[in-house]
Order: C-alpha cells, then structure tokens, then sequence
C-alpha cells in the first residue's frame, strides 16, 4: 500500500439513525441469532452461537431478517420486488441447509443468568485473591488537570495531607496473604493467567511520599513469604522516582508504572506541580537516570510509561514521540489510554461535542494500515506501535479469539454469562486509608462500592449482591444481546451515574458498547478482506 493509504481508508465510526435502529435488541426466539456487517466490498453475518463470520450475497443478507418469523412463501411474497423468486427460494433453502448441517444460525438464545452461587464468591474470596492495592496516601505534588481527585467531589477521593498508618497496611497485608495463592518457588516462570503470581500494588496520591510505609510493607512480607513469590507494583508520576526509593523499587524487582503523557509541550499542558510548575523534565530526568543505573533490571522486568490521551492532546503527536523517541531502550512498555470523565471540574470547559483527542481517527486509520501491510505482527518492533495497540487493539483482539465452538459444544451453551465481570475482591480489592475495601481504585469511595474493612475482611454478601446486580439488571437484554460472548461491558466503574450503580447507566453503555463493536466487527472483515493473515499475530497473545 502506498503511504497516503491511510488517508483513503474509510473508518467505519460514524453514527447514522438507520445504524443505531439496527443496533437495538431484538427480542426475538425465531430468528436466528446473528448479526450483520457490510464493508465497501462485501456483506457478513456474524453467527452469534458458533462465533463464525459468514461472508453472504445480498439476498441471504436481506431475508436472513424475516427467517423463522415467516414461511418461504412470505419470504418471497416480502422480497420479490427486490430479487427474482427463484434466487429467494434457493437462498432461503441454503440457510435451512445450514442450520441443518452445519449447525449454523440457528436461533437459540442462552439464557444470561449469575452463574456463580454464594459459595462460589466465597471459596473464591478465601483462596483466590489476585491484588491488593494499598491507597498509601491522598497527598500529591502533582495537580494534573484532568485528575479525578483534583474536583473536589463528594463521592470520589480527594487529594489531602493524609497517610496510611502502618495500623491499616499491616491487617490489610495480613488478610490478603491469607486470602491469596501464593505460588510454589519457580511456578510463575510460565505465562498462563493461573502462574501469575499474586500483586501487591502501592497507589496514590503520589505513593513515593510515603516511602518509608512502602519499604515497611515489603520487608514484612517479604519476611512472610519468602523469596520472590508475589509481585510487587507502584505507580507514580516519576518526580520522585530517583536516588534510594528509584534503588529500592530496582532491588526488589517492583513492577514500576510512570506517567508521561508525551511530548514536553503536551505532557506540561495537564500535569503540573501543584503549584503550577512544568513537570516533563524531571520526569524524563529521572526515568533517564533510573534506566542507566538499572539496565538489567529494565530487561528483565521492563518499566512502563503510561500516558494519558487527554482530549486537548493530539493522537498523532503522542504517537509520533513515542514511536521515534530515542529518550529511553525500546524494549520499555509505553500504555496509552483516555482521561475519565469526573462528576466536575476540567471537563466542564471542554464543549460537549469534542469527546476525543484530536487526530483520533487518522490514528486509528494508521492503526488499521498497518495490520493491512502487516506491519503490526509477532516480530514488529513493539515501540514504535505501541500507543496504536494499546488504544485500538483489544476489542479486536476479543473478535479474533471469539471462536469458542468445538466438536464438544459446538453453540453457546444453554446458560452464559458474560466473563469479562469479575467478583469484587478476587481480581482486585482497594484500600483506602481509612482500611475500608473497594473492589479497585477506579471507584467512588462511596458507602455502595464499599465491600469490607481491614477489620471485618471482605464482605461475601455484598459482593455476592454487588455481582448479582451486575449480571441480572439487564439479564432479559444479555439474552438477546449479539455481543454477549464478545461483551467488554464487565466494569462496575462504567456502570454508575455519579456514585450510585444504575441499571440505566448499564443500558446506556451496552448500547454504546454494541455500537462500538458494530464498528470495529466491520472493520475487522475490512482488514481481512485485504490480508488474510493480519490478526494471525493475536494467536500468541494470552489473555489474562
């Protein structure tokens, strides 16, 4: 492809009546369940129940709609004005053939249920516990603009002088490490999700203000345990990240996440001192620092720099810098992700229609291009599409793995829930400092995401409820739901109007979420249809 390609490569984002029409649930047992795509080329049909995508003429297209409600004779009777009734017939006998034969469209809906029962969360959250984030403090140095706990919210934290006293870390470390699985020395030299070891995360405010908490837990559990079975990991905004706390988290092989948005001129826009200082430098000063002192351990257990797309950032220019920047080795992980929306504050200056970064679709646009001219493969160098990947690839990734069929179970089984919900407590569990739990630190610290304290543990019943509101609000919608074995909706931090869980808040983002994936659903057939082997890359990557 020449290099003006990504210019007239057509990203299928925008939003028209007749689509969002078609994207609305259809309650309906006699159709079959499936969805359909149409790119420049061709015409698809995704089969919901096998995960198969059906590349269709126009005929089959048009009255796979009105199969199962109507006769043959009124499917021809409907669309004879449209195709001659002999090329209905034939196409309306090619989909019974595949129902029958190859278990194909078929119109069987799952019922979407809570699969786990009350013993279940609770052996879970004896045994199976994942993280612990330790919130050590409320201080900052920073102000960042677009930073949640800068709006002075009634339900989100706030920023504040206070620190976590060793009173609270201690029974929290003491419950987790009862409550977790600790590995066997050596087990987790294997990439499976179940060899991950169990992580121990210090958060903030800025955690490096409260060093001296954070070298107190890890030499206790590190007396506790032993060795290097459990995974330790910070994130920090990098302007203290250097001399003993920069050595100490090396030594102890720390899993390190520092913020840089970008360039100096994008990165200083939102994240300043908090008296108004730029901040870029002594970030890049200290990270800089940090990779000449401890090269082996950047190899071994590679830094990341998570930057934030802020919507007065310009995709391209992110991109662009970290793609070409020869600041830093190019095996360190860059993240990139959006700022989230606040209750108030530095959104309300922003006019209501601008809800992306500017340049976000010709990023996208390079993005696609480069799985096209595979670019973007097993051996690429991980740099230089990084910021691309990791903003684009994962609703792709869940398409390309949707395929669950075999011999065994050849559709979706009779009862299904969607996977990416995780059990409060178990993936995560978040202390505040005051020890109260909530399942992570992307929720309010509010009296209904709160799950338990260091002194009562986590609470089973709430979690139960908190799970079970989750999946059942919208379980007659799920049922129906096309994206339901794709479904990315799994959040509990997404689903809320300001504080409170709302199931109205849920159907909003499911239907935004289908939209979404309506989109990306067209734009992986695009792909395909010009390289066949574009996502082939994928097979490697394991999903945890």
């Amino acid at each position: 492809m020449r290099k003006d390609s990504s210019e007239k490569y057509t990203v299928h984002l925008t939003q028209n009546k007749e689509l969002q029409q078609r994207q609305q649930i259809r309650s309906n047992n006699s159709v079959p369940f499936v969805h359909k795509v149409q790119t420049d080329d061709n015409k698809y049909i995704y089969d919901v129940n096998t995960g198969e995508i059906l590349r269709v003429d126009s005929i089959v297209w048009d009255i796979i709609d009105s199969f199962g409600d109507m006769s043959k004779n009124e499917v021809v009777a409907k669309y004879k004005s449209k195709y001659k009734a002999d090329k209905i017939i034939v196409a309306y006998d090619n989909i019974v053939k595949a129902q029958q034969k190859d278990g194909l469209l078929l119109s069987k809906r799952p019922e979407a249920k809570l699969v786990y029962d009350k013993s279940y969360v609770a052996q879970s959250l004896q045994s199976k516990r994942r993280q612990l984030i330790l919130n050590v403090t409320e201080n900052c140095n920073f102000r960042c603009s677009y930073c949640l706990f800068t709006t002075n919210s009634e339900s989100w934290r706030n920023h504040s002088k206070r620190m976590m006293s060793w009173e609270t870390a201690r029974p929290a470390i003491n419950d987790f490490l009862q409550h977790c699985r600790v590995l066997p020395e050596g087990s987790g030299d294997t990439p499976e999700p179940e060899n991950i070891p169990p992580a121990i995360s210090f958060y903030g405010g800025e955690p490096l203000l409260h060093f001296l908490l954070i070298k107190k837990c890890v030499k206790y559990i590190r007396e506790r345990i032993g060795g290097n079975r459990i995974i330790f990991a910070i994130t920090t905004n990098g302007s203290l990240f250097e001399g003993r706390a920069a050595d100490f988290l090396a030594s102890e092989d720390f899993h390190i996440i520092v913020s840089l948005d970008g360039p100096a001129n994008v990165h200083n826009r939102n994240r300043r001192t908090i008296n108004g200082q730029p901040t870029w430098k002594v970030v890049v000063n200290n990270l800089k620092n940090f990779l000449d002192r401890h090269p082996k351990y950047t190899r071994k257990n590679p830094l990341t720099i998570n930057a934030i797309l802020s919507r007065y950032s310009n995709a391209l220019e992110v991109d662009e810098f970290f793609s070409a920047c020869d600041l830093f080795p190019q095996w360190i992980a860059i993240k990139a992700g959006f700022e989230v929306e606040p209750e108030q504050g530095y959104f309300a200056s922003i006019k209501p229609e601008k809800h992306l970064a500017d340049g976000y679709e010709t990023l996208y646009k390079k993005y696609l291009c480069n799985l096209i001219d595979g670019k973007i493969n097993a051996n690429c160098n991980a740099r230089e599409f990084s910021v691309q990947r990791t903003l684009f690839e994962q609703p792709y990734l869940a398409i390309h793995k949707r395929r669950f069929a075999t011999p065994e179970y050849p559709c979706l089984p009779d009862t299904f829930m969607a996977l990416s919900t995780c059990i409060a407590g178990v993936r995560r569990v978040f202390v505040s400092i005051d020890g109260n739990y909530y399942p992570c630190e992307r929720l309010p610290a509010c009296e209904q995401s709160k799950i338990g304290n260091i002194r009562e543990g986590v609470n089973t019943d709430k979690v139960y409820e908190m799970l079970k509101s989750f999946v059942e609000c919208t379980r007659d919608q799920c049922r129906y739901c096309w994206c339901l074995p794709i479904c990315g909706v799994g959040c509990y931090a997404d689903i809320r109007e300001k504080a409170a869980f709302s199931k109205k808040a849920k159907e909003q983002t499911c239907a935004l979420h289908r939209m979404s994936m309506h989109h990306r659903l067209t734009n992986y057939c695009t792909v395909l249809e010009k390289n066949p082997h574009a996502f082939d890359f994928m097979k490697e990557i394991v999903v945890t």
